[in-house]
């Protein structure tokens, strides 16, 4: 294999893992008056979760152990799965 085809095999598999991660996102959970909890060793949030598989909407969840978390973003990944973030707490507390 050339460098040539090495580089497009590249290119062409972080575009695919991209549109992967973007599709993820779009159908991932959102969490709502989040906060970055250590309470138990590990960082976990914790928040109102909406559009979960697993919860009803409104349902105050504990994540698993937090393995990328973007704020600025809009996103989290946990052990379990992606998050797309709302509001932080103090964010919706401020808009009271």
């Amino acid at each position: 294999m050339t460098k040539s085809s090495r580089d497009e095999l590249l290119l062409e598999t972080t575009k695919a893992l991209r549109a992967a991660s973007q599709a993820a996102l779009e159908g991932a959970p959102v969490l709502e008056s989040w906060m970055v909890d250590r309470g138990f060793g590990v960082r976990t949030l914790v928040g109102f979760v909406h559009h979960s598989p697993n919860f009803p909407d409104g349902r105050f969840i504990r994540t698993s152990e937090v393995r990328r978390f973007v704020p600025e973003l809009g996103f989290a990944r946990t052990m379990n799965r992606y998050y797309r973030l709302g509001l932080s707490f103090e964010e919706w507390r401020k808009s009271q």
